[in-house]
């Protein structure tokens, strides 16, 4: 009896990985159906994907979000850890009584590496090759090659860069 409820249990632990696995592709095929090499996670939640654009090669983690409500722009071999918050939406402080959002667009850079848990806010754009440690707020523009950190977050040291990637 203990043999055939293992055997049951892994035969339902493949079928799952599979069919989770299948879940995943679909969403990527519907959103992004121009992308070459996208790796997204099947519970990342997309918010108006249509103002979405993502390069090559870029990796998305488990329970992350894309709120595109202005446009959100990824570049080439981005890697996003898991539970991100790319958000260009947020509450208008004028207008608080009525509830309306604001939007800004939202730019990442190539070869960006974005640290599990760390929040951007809309009208950030990160240069390319930058690091965003894990738990930071971006709430303003980050230069190329720049490892920022903290709330919000702030440039704690750079990347020395090859020729090349000037």
């Amino acid at each position: 009896m203990r043999n055939l409820l293992s055997t049951i249990i892994r035969f339902f632990f493949k079928v799952n990985n599979k069919f989770v696995y299948f879940i995943s592709r679909l969403k990527v095929f519907a959103y992004f159906e121009k992308t070459d090499n996208l790796t997204m996670s099947y519970d990342v939640e997309v918010k108006y994907f249509q103002n979405i654009q993502i390069g090559k090669n870029v990796k998305i983690g488990p329970r992350s979000t894309l709120g595109a409500m202005s446009p959100l722009t990824i570049g080439d071999d981005v890697t996003i850890s898991k539970e991100v918050i790319l958000e260009t939406a947020g509450l208008d402080h004028l207008n608080f009584n009525e509830r309306t959002h604001v939007s800004k667009p939202i730019t990442v850079g190539k070869n960006v590496w974005i640290g599990a848990r760390a929040i951007v806010l809309g009208g950030v754009s990160i240069g390319d090759y930058a690091i965003i440690a894990a738990g930071s707020v971006v709430t303003h523009n980050i230069p190329k090659g720049a490892i920022v950190a903290g709330v919000p977050a702030r440039i704690i040291s750079s990347i020395n860069l090859p020729g090349e990637c000037l």
